[in-house]
């Protein structure tokens, strides 16, 4: 048999493989995955990666170092996971596709041509956070337990538990309250920072009413 005619069949192999196994994926979960999603386990992954019971990693992260990971925690699809100064992810966190975690960074070694070195800090996120997508954590940051990074932050400082911090950079917006009971849940409690922000942003537009209204 030449090798066109191995290549030809073993394509034919491969494509057969992947439709099956995507149309597999598509009747039992309703997701059309990449091939390299469909032949792995995420928990095996995990597991196999030393993190707690019931995490799970997408094969499409970046993982640099050693990171520790809790229990019952889930890495998003095409996040970047950076451990190299050592990474600490608590338990039932979400990280959601497209995050950003680091722990060191090279912008001085570049801008002076090799003169100073990496820069590595330490980074820890606590149990029970949620990272919202395309979010970038700096390094050296330590988040609190229970708190949220909105989606699209760029995160420099650290915050602390039970908060709310979104924005470019971020900065704490609001406290969370969690409440049991027949309807558990969680309220937000916005800073007195955030009220003044919204009371010049409602101020900003009432001048913009009357600027109109003059003009006419």
């Amino acid at each position: 048999m030449n090798i066109k005619v191995m290549e030809n069949d073993l394509h034919t192999q491969l494509s057969e493989l992947y439709e099956g196994l995507a149309e597999k994926m598509r009747v039992d979960h309703k997701r059309d995955l990449p091939l390299q999603e469909l032949l792995t386990d995420r928990w095996e992954r995990a597991s196999k990666l030393g993190w707690g019971e019931g995490s799970s990693v997408y094969q499409s992260v970046v993982i640099i170092g050693e990171i520790s990971v809790g229990e019952n925690t889930w890495v998003g699809p095409n996040v970047l996971l950076d451990g190299s100064a050592g990474l600490s992810i608590g338990s039932n966190c979400s990280i959601s596709s497209g995050a950003q975690i680091y722990t060191h960074d090279s912008v001085r070694r570049r801008i002076t041509d090799g003169v100073c070195g990496i820069e590595r800090s330490s980074t820890t996120i606590g149990d029970s956070c949620h990272i919202g997508s395309m979010t970038v954590i700096s390094k050296g940051v330590n988040i609190g337990h229970h708190s949220i990074v909105g989606a699209h932050s760029f995160l420099k400082s650290d915050t602390p538990p039970y908060s709310v911090a979104y924005g470019v950079p971020a900065s704490v917006r609001g406290m969370i309250d969690i409440h049991d009971g027949p309807n558990p849940g969680f309220t937000v409690n916005r800073t007195s920072e955030e009220t003044e922000i919204d009371q010049l942003k409602r101020e900003i537009y009432e001048l913009k009413l009357r600027i109109e209204e003059i003009e006419k």
